[in-house]
């Protein structure tokens, strides 16, 4: 059976293995989603009317 030391060793390794996995899986991600955010923001007109453009033609 392992020691007490080990088993505290073996999840602290884990922990942070697990850190740096969502750390690396996830930054794009949120590159990507606050890219996409920015980008509607600034393009706040252009959104709405390419929205409503779209509703107007499925609706006719």
């Amino acid at each position: 059976m392992a020691s007490a030391r080990a088993k505290l060793t073996f999840r602290i390794v884990l922990v942070l293995l697990l850190v740096i996995a969502v750390f690396y899986l996830f930054r794009p991600l949120y590159w990507k989603i606050s890219s996409t955010v920015q980008d509607i923001r600034d393009n706040k007109q252009t959104f709405t009317g390419g929205l409503s453009l779209s509703l107007s033609l499925s609706l006719s």
